[in-house]
């Protein structure tokens, strides 16, 4: 799993160097708007609530065969603070901010070997934001631990209680100084951590559309 989260962080930081480095050449009002305010979502102590929602599917992501199906459609949300102000200069590919958010993850299975009907619990996300001069448009990665409880009898969970890995990357679409639209691809890994006889592990990815509302 460890070479998995390595690959994919390198894949997010490589990847977000790249939009930045299009969307500047492209310079189309449909991503650059000088009117919008961007550092005033992002200052330090700045707040955000958002509700995410889509659907996930595994096993998935590297995992061998003989484990148990899973899928559910997942309600999210969120609230989360401004850890940082903006970080590097105008120009910096990396220029963005800290979040830390916590997320309760509510979902409903609807596709399963072991029964049951729900996967619930509280995450802890650090997220990272590149936020660029005057952009509606901005990307952002985030990787965080939760814990989980499933009524499932799945053989790859192997208990009811557990513990959760998030990660993901996402966008957002700035409509005003207080609204935005969101879009993001995650990856949860569920396992009980060897505390209880079985511990297989499962992998679910999938992808969540929501709205974000900023204050202070």
């Amino acid at each position: 799993m460890k070479k998995w989260i390595a690959a994919m962080l390198v894949a997010v930081v490589f990847s977000s160097s790249a939009w930045a480095q299009g969307a500047s050449a492209l310079g189309k009002d449909s991503i650059i708007n000088k009117d919008i305010p961007v550092a005033g979502h992002w200052d330090e102590g700045g707040m955000e609530f958002s509700f995410m929602t889509g659907p996930f599917f595994g096993p998935s992501f590297g995992v061998e065969g003989g484990r148990d199906h899973i899928a559910y459609f997942a309600n999210n949300p969120r609230i989360a603070y401004n850890l940082t102000d903006i970080w590097g200069s105008d120009s910096a590919w990396y220029r963005g901010n800290v979040q830390v958010v916590g997320e309760l993850f509510l979902a409903e299975m609807f596709a399963t070997n072991g029964g049951g009907r729900i996967v619930v619990g509280p995450n802890a996300l650090f997220r990272y934001n590149f936020v660029q001069t005057g952009w509606k448009i901005v990307p952002y990665y985030q990787l965080g631990p939760g814990l989980v409880y499933t009524d499932t009898n799945n053989n790859a969970i192997g208990s009811h209680c557990g513990f959760q890995l998030n990660m993901g990357v996402g966008l957002r679409y700035l409509f005003n100084e207080k609204w935005s639209l969101n879009t993001e691809f995650d990856w949860h890994h569920m396992s009980n951590a060897g505390l209880a006889e079985k511990n297989p592990g499962s992998n679910e990815a999938g992808g969540l559309l929501g709205i974000s509302y900023f204050f202070r």
